[in-house]
C-alpha cells in the first residue's frame, strides 16, 4: 500500500514490477476537497510463452469445432477451453513441462503431447482426433434414476478423474434426456 497527500484534481496512478514479470497497469482517479480517494491495482502475471493449437480430424485434417483443449501443466494447474476454428492461444504460467490433448464428440482422445515451455513451437501444435468405431473408442451410459427407480430427466453429469479426484474436463458435462442416460463417447 502507498499513500499520498495530494491537492484536489485528477491524476493517474502507474504500477509496475522491475523484474518485469508482471503487466504494467496505469488507472486514472480524482482526489476531491476534503476526500480519501483508494485506488486498488491488479497487476496481471506475464505468461512464460503462449502456445498455439488446432484441432484436426487426423485422415482429413479439416478443423474440428466444438473440441475442447486440456493443458495440464506439472503442479496439475488445468486450463480447458472450447475450439472453435482458427488457432487457439492458451498461456503458459509456469516454467517446466506440461501436457495438450483434445476431446471432441465422435472422437477419440487424443494422444498427449509434450509441451516444455522453454522450447515452445512457434508455429504451434496441431492435435490429431480419430473418429470414434467400435475398435477405437468406448462408451459410457450413465443412467440417472430417482428413489422409485423413474428416470431423471435432464440430470447433470460429470466423470472424475480416478487419479486426482478432480472433474475429468476433457470428457465435459452431459445431460440425460427423457430416457435419463447420459452418454459419453471416446473414452479410452
Amino acid at each position: 500500500e502507498a499513500t499520498f497527500s495530494l491537492t484536489p484534481g485528477s491524476y493517474t496512478a502507474q504500477a509496475y514490477d522491475n523484474s518485469q514479470n508482471f503487466y504494467p497497469f496505469e488507472k486514472n482517479f480524482t482526489v476531491l476537497p476534503k476526500g480519501e480517494t483508494r485506488v486498488d491495482i491488479t497487476l496481471a502475471q506475464k505468461p512464460i510463452a503462449i502456445i498455439k493449437v488446432k484441432v484436426v480430424e487426423r485422415a482429413t485434417k479439416s478443423e474440428i469445432p466444438n473440441a475442447t483443449v486440456v493443458l495440464k501443466s506439472q503442479s496439475g494447474k488445468i486450463i480447458s477451453r472450447e475450439y472453435t476454428g482458427g488457432t487457439l492461444q492458451l498461456p503458459l504460467s509456469e516454467r517446466g513441462d506440461y501436457t495438450l490433448n483434445a476431446t471432441a464428440e465422435g472422437y477419440s482422445q487424443s494422444t498427449a503431447i509434450k509441451v516444455n515451455s522453454s522450447s515452445v513451437v512457434s508455429q504451434g501444435y496441431a492435435i490429431e482426433l480419430q473418429k470414434c468405431t467400435t475398435s477405437t473408442c468406448g462408451v459410457l451410459k450413465v443412467f440417472v434414476k430417482d428413489e422409485d427407480n423413474l428416470p431423471v430427466a435432464n440430470a447433470r453429469v460429470a466423470l472424475l478423474d480416478f487419479a486426482s479426484g478432480f472433474f475429468a474436463e476433457n470428457y465435459g458435462v452431459k445431460y440425460t434426456g427423457l430416457d435419463g442416460i447420459a452418454k459419453f463417447t471416446g473414452l479410452k
